[in-house]
């Protein structure tokens, strides 16, 4: 037990975020919060937030005090902000997903604003997937417990879903479905590229592209639901919805130039093609809108988020995974071709791909795991995270 506290202490020291990066993290998840609380914020020095006190008269709702304490605890330390980089197998990871995640779910209060939360979290497991294939540590057990926790919230999304759909909120239903499909179309695109001669990649891939395949057929038949709709229900969820794809692209555009010298010549005509294809669908919904067609309208908005989110996961993991190991496939604009499908969503194929091998693997370290896994339960809140 010893030994395990000491390399847990020494894993908090040894991991280091720039304050760029935890600015970032407090000023994304102030950000979440001001949402679902009916406020906006327009820039994070507006709330003037230095280390951990934060003040508190900017929210207008009452909020559980057990909330307001995990916040404290969330933007106060090192060892939260440490964690949020983890992959399973790491001595921190319990606290990324046993606390930050906890926390994060705590301050989404609306269940759309969950249903965002939960895409936002099963990207993040297929993207801790997609690292420990590219450092050769994926095994039985680490792929176990990144499937497991990626199912855990498919199901509490496809909860979500079915209660919108049974309230009638199909507005609310469609939002979710097109978020979490531009989610898993760009992560179901890298894990293809990875080696498929290992079954334990396959047998991912191939839920990935099954759990897309739902989305899609539940997306299309939403839709359609929606074009079906009375105008005056309809005009404001369009206008709504292209507020949103605005932000998408903006949020989206701006992650790509800020991380631009880290990206290939390839991935930034890549990415570069989704965001010209999702200006295109925002010029398109805003047509439609003007010409009163609002449920088209409102579906075109929602085409423009997805290719936005589908550009910005893929440019993340280039990011996160590096040029010299990125399961990016090799491409040019010349080897990219677009075509309509049967729901007029704007697919790529690729001719001819290739892999780059993947180097600097390493074994994994088995050492502590069980500990690990218990931790997850009994991490306090005041860690001095």
């Amino acid at each position: 037990m010893d030994n395990f506290l000491e390399k847990l202490n020494n894993s908090m020291k040894a991991v280091k975020l720039d304050l760029d990066r935890k600015a970032e993290i407090r000023h994304n998840l102030l950000e979440n919060i001001l949402k679902n609380n009916g406020e906006r914020i327009s820039s994070f020095k507006r709330h003037q937030i230095k280390g951990s006190i934060i003040n508190l008269k900017i929210f207008t709702k009452p909020m559980n005090i057990l909330v307001v304490i995990a916040l404290i605890a969330a933007l106060g330390g090192g060892t939260s902000f440490a964690a949020e980089n983890t992959i399973p197998g790491d001595i921190l990871y319990p606290v990324k997903v046993g606390v930050n995640e906890k926390v994060g779910t705590l301050l989404h209060f609306s269940e759309e604003g969950k249903a965002d939360y939960a895409t936002q979290i099963a990207s993040k497991r297929l993207q801790e997937f997609e690292e420990l294939v590219n450092k050769g540590e994926l095994n039985s057990e680490t792929k176990s417990e990144v499937e497991g926790r990626f199912d855990i919230q498919i199901e509490k999304l496809n909860t979500l879903i079915g209660k919108f759909e049974a309230d009638e909120n199909v507005h609310a239903a469609l939002g979710v479905v097109s978020g979490l499909e531009g989610v898993l179309k760009a992560h179901d695109r890298i894990i293809k590229n990875f080696d498929d001669s290992d079954e334990r990649i396959n047998s991912v891939s191939l839920k990935v592209s099954n759990d897309l395949e739902d989305v899609i057929g539940t997306r299309s038949k939403l839709e359609g639901r929606v074009t079906s709709e009375s105008k005056t229900e309809s005009e404001q969820a369009a206008k709504g919805k292209i507020g949103a794809a605005e932000n998408a692209i903006s949020s989206a555009k701006n992650y790509i130039e800020k991380n631009n010298d880290l990206l290939d010549e390839k991935t930034r005509d890549d990415v570069s093609i989704r965001i010209k294809a999702a200006a295109d669908a925002l010029f398109d919904a805003k047509t439609n809108l003007d010409a009163g067609n609002f449920g088209q309208a409102f579906n075109l908005g929602n085409k423009a988020i997805r290719l936005a989110q589908e550009a910005r996961v893929l440019a993340n993991a280039h990011v996160r995974i590096g040029e010299k190991n990125s399961p990016m496939p090799s491409e040019s604009p010349s080897s990219l071709k677009s075509k309509n499908d049967d729901d007029d969503e704007m697919e790529f194929e690729l001719e001819d791909e290739s892999q780059d091998d993947h180097s600097g693997r390493r074994e994994s370290e088995n050492e502590g795991t069980d500990k690990n896994n218990s931790l997850e339960g009994s991490v306090k809140l005041n860690l001095d995270l």
